[in-house]
């Protein structure tokens, strides 16, 4: 077994590219669209990169609104000692999901194209997102 090789499975190494959350408006989760991090510049357009994380934004901005059905949802919570969340997901579970399926689907159509990946910010408690950028420019994809 000494001489045989073993197939090398380790991974290229990958840079990360944070995107920071934008305070400007209060505390309420978004991510900047500007500045566009400089790791970016030249691998996506910049409208693209302000459209994606402009529709993560909305996302975030329905996930945290408050309507008729948001009170009921939780009035009942209340009635019930919190015990109604364990046969149903809440309004916020409810986004997060739609946000993990906007995810994956910018990174299907934008950000695997161009060698990067994106990861969902709820895996991160919502602090920060970032892209991985799992190509260097020796293994850009043609």
């Amino acid at each position: 077994m000494g001489s045989e090789e073993r197939p090398n499975n380790s991974m290229v190494p990958c840079e990360r590219i944070f995107i920071q959350r934008d305070y400007s408006s209060g505390t309420a989760v978004r991510f900047q669209t500007l500045p566009m991090p400089l790791q970016l510049r030249g691998r996506i357009p910049p409208n693209r990169y302000a459209d994606a994380i402009a529709r993560l934004n909305k996302l975030f901005d329905e996930a945290e609104t408050i309507n008729s059905s948001v009170c009921l949802e939780n009035l009942f919570g209340c009635l019930t000692a919190y015990l109604i969340f364990l046969c149903m997901k809440t309004h916020y579970d409810k986004v997060l999901h739609k946000v993990t399926l906007a995810v994956a689907d910018l990174n299907e159509k934008l950000f695997l194209p161009n060698g990067l990946l994106m990861i969902d910010p709820s895996e991160r408690g919502l602090r920060v997102s970032y892209v991985y950028s799992i190509l260097n420019e020796n293994y850009m994809l043609v």
